[in-house]
């Protein structure tokens, strides 16, 4: 499985990076991509890819660059935008659907880990140190938009970010935590209708000022509909158990992968094995 997925990435990557030349580099942009994602791929550091014994004899480079020239190459922006370029390739080959799940999966560190960049948050109903991965999913389990940052802010506060990216009209699902005013202004001005549940033993109160769309979707809209829409979100939760299960998904983070630079890029580069994976069912 592993080997099938890298071979259709590097397709995928050596057809974006055919007609590109980086001057003064003995080794490709797509080199230095497609070995970052094997070492991804089977969760292990940056320096086990660069070894030639880490690869299979038919899945193996012509040369591969040292462990010091990937940590160099890894922050050009060459290399970064060859990275995104994959991602947007994948991503529009896949459907999408109007119907859209908002939630956070924590990523916890260590305790004593000394990553300044991870802080402590609340994370499934404790207080865990690390990272938090915020995703907007489609009924199609295709990922619309994420955003990784410390475990601190809630899920409330880095909700903005990827409302204001989403593109087109439709609903997006979330739980309790969504249930504000402001997301349900902000998502109704971009053409979305917000539904997320009130928390336990709250009413809507009369004595502020109330969304209309979040009026809309507690008074207006159907106590069925709404219970429908609920039971759909789990796809997000089976989503993110996915994401831990699979070979080569996104589990714990290892060792190796501190610094909120450095988990951002893991994050991306898990994400685009699991469309991956989507695309490779779809055809």
């Amino acid at each position: 499985m592993e080997r099938e997925l890298h071979r259709r990435l590097y397709r995928i990557v050596y057809d974006l990076a055919r007609t590109r030349r980086t001057p003064r580099v003995l080794y490709p942009d797509r080199v230095i991509v497609t070995t970052y994602f094997w070492a991804v791929l089977h969760d292990r550091p940056v320096a086990w890819a660069c070894r030639a014994s880490s690869w299979p004899a038919q899945a193996r480079l012509d040369g591969l660059p040292s462990a010091s020239t990937m940590c160099r190459r890894l922050r050009r922006a060459e290399v970064l935008e060859l990275i995104g370029r994959l991602e947007q390739t994948v991503l529009g080959r896949l459907p999408r659907s109007n119907l859209c799940f908002i939630d956070a999966k924590p990523l916890p560190i260590g305790s004593c880990s000394g990553d300044r960049d991870a802080k402590p948050g609340y994370a499934a109903g404790r207080i865990a140190r690390g990272y938090k991965l915020h995703v907007i999913l489609d009924a199609k389990g295709k990922v619309r938009d994420c955003h990784v940052d410390a475990m601190r802010p809630r899920e409330a506060a880095i909700a903005p970010r990827l409302i204001r990216k989403l593109q087109g009209t439709g609903t997006l699902v979330g739980d309790n935590a969504y249930d504000t005013n402001k997301l349900y202004d902000l998502a109704g001005r971009r053409g979305w209708q917000l539904v997320a549940p009130r928390r336990f033993g709250t009413q809507l109160s009369t004595h502020v000022r109330q969304s209309r769309w979040r009026l809309r979707a507690h008074q207006q809209m159907a106590p069925r509909q709404r219970q429908a829409l609920y039971r759909q979100r789990g796809a997000i939760e089976r989503f993110f158990g996915c994401l831990g299960n699979q070979c080569g998904g996104l589990g714990p983070l290892p060792n190796h992968v501190r610094r909120l630079r450095r988990v951002r890029h893991w994050v991306q580069a898990k994400l685009i094995l699991y469309h991956l994976r989507l695309l490779k069912k779809a055809t």
